[in-house]
């Protein structure tokens, strides 16, 4: 994945910067790409704007208890999935841009497994969550194909959501 970050005391970002975060996104492997607003990963919080493609893969995970995240849409359009322990689907949050009628501000604060389910050919999001960054910090699952498998991921959580659709 792309990570690039703005280390200034006042952080902007154009549309210029969006652009950069679509065709990196767009170039990687994973289909993600992120610009920082955050200084580093030890920093207390961690804020960033995150791009991704229809074809990337998250799998499912939870954050330790009193961590939380929270994502704003900014363009695209995704589903938030909160899964139960056995990994079927309990809840799914439909985001999008404001101006589009829908949910566009998710916050979680509580360790449920979830991930998120894209959509659209690509999507931006400005998300904010507790650091620091630990890669590997999160606790995953062993009903889902790991990171690395992302056809199988992806057939997995179509027919997670396909299956949750149905009921």
């Amino acid at each position: 994945m792309s990570v690039e970050f703005i280390r200034a005391e006042v952080a902007e970002l154009t549309e210029t910067h969006l652009e950069r975060v679509r065709q990196a996104a767009r170039a990687s492997p994973r289909g993600r790409a992120r610009i920082c607003l955050h200084h580093g990963y030890a920093d207390g919080v961690q804020e960033m704007v995150v791009g991704f493609t229809r074809h990337s893969y998250a799998p499912p995970h939870r954050h330790a208890p009193g961590r939380s995240e929270s994502f704003q849409v900014i363009e695209g359009s995704f589903l938030v999935v909160i899964f139960d322990e056995a990994g079927h689907i309990h809840r799914g949050i439909a985001m999008t841009r404001p101006e589009a009628g829908g949910t566009f501000i998710y916050r979680l604060s509580a360790p449920l497994w979830h991930t998120v389910v894209p959509i659209a050919e690509l999507s931006i999001i400005h998300e904010i969550s507790q650091g620091p960054f630990v890669e590997g910090g999160d606790d995953l699952t062993d009903w889902a194909p790991p990171a690395s498998d992302v056809t199988g991921g992806m057939q997995f959580l179509d027919a997670r959501v396909a299956a949750w659709r149905a009921a």
